[in-house]
């Protein structure tokens, strides 16, 4: 049968190399389910730069891939670029769209963040529950590469609908509220955060009674926050970063962000 694999290319949540997320991924990982997922995942984040590419190369070797499907989403979530790519094709062209998604990815456009308070994540949000690349920071710490804002705390209020209780990456926030904590499905969480070899996206942050407290927590805590005008964000979720809410310490920033505007 012939393989025709669809994909989205896009930075990957974990490392970074000439190719993270897109066609050569989905045949070393996607299509090889779970057996394949996890055999990757023991080598570790650091070799998948290397280790991608090359497994790729073998299942084009080995099976009938005629040509992929390669799609480039924008930063509202849209589509930008589809194209057809011959197998032969997957590394130079997952390369250069990885370029072209990278320059069209969302992004938060202020220098710096006391309190980034994120209202949903999830697995229909980013496979790692809420993007890195957006946060600068990965359950292991800072991201390689990363150019956005310097975000000292994060807080995560819920879960979306469509996670269905599987809460990996809030071992990637500082502190979230008790109602989170009551809807986690651990069975999924755990098995997902096991499978990714990362035990630490599922580990569960100091929980507080709401929002409030986690955000005083937050602010109170945090050596060097100007109390008196603390730089809070507050975001649905960091796939839709259309339209975000903020302090008023950052809205002399937002002015002077040509690519911002505010709304009364």
């Amino acid at each position: 049968d012939l393989v025709v694999p669809l994909a989205r290319v896009k930075p990957h949540t974990d490392f970074r190399g000439r190719v993270e997320s897109g066609l050569c991924k989905m045949l070393a990982i996607g299509l090889a389910k779970h057996a394949g997922c996890s055999r990757l995942h023991r080598e570790g984040f650091a070799k998948f730069g290397e280790l991608l590419p090359e497994v790729a190369s073998r299942v084009i070797e080995r099976t009938k891939v005629g040509f992929g499907i390669a799609i480039v989403e924008n930063a509202y979530d849209e589509t930008a670029h589809v194209e057809a790519v011959p197998a032969a094709d997957f590394l130079r062209r997952d390369a250069e769209l990885l370029v072209l998604a990278k320059r069209l990815m969302a992004r938060i456009m202020l220098p710096a963040i006391d309190v980034l308070v994120v209202e949903r994540i999830g697995k229909d949000i980013s496979g790692a529950g809420m993007d890195p690349n957006i946060m600068g920071r990965t359950v292991k710490g800072p991201l390689q590469g990363y150019d956005g804002p310097e975000i000292r705390r994060i807080v995560v209020l819920g879960l979306t609908e469509a996670t269905h209780g599987n809460a990996i990456g809030i071992g990637a926030a500082d502190y979230t509220v008790e109602a989170l904590v009551a809807g986690i499905d651990r069975e999924a969480t755990y098995a997902n955060s096991i499978a990714a070899g990362y035990p630490e996206s599922g580990r569960i942050p100091i929980a507080l009674a709401d929002e409030a407290e986690a955000i005083r927590a937050s602010l109170g805590f945090t050596p060097g926050v100007d109390l008196a005008r603390p730089r809070v964000v507050r975001i649905r979720n960091t796939l839709d970063l259309r339209t975000i809410e903020v302090s008023e310490a950052l809205l002399d920033d937002v002015r002077r962000e040509p690519r911002l505007a505010l709304e009364a």
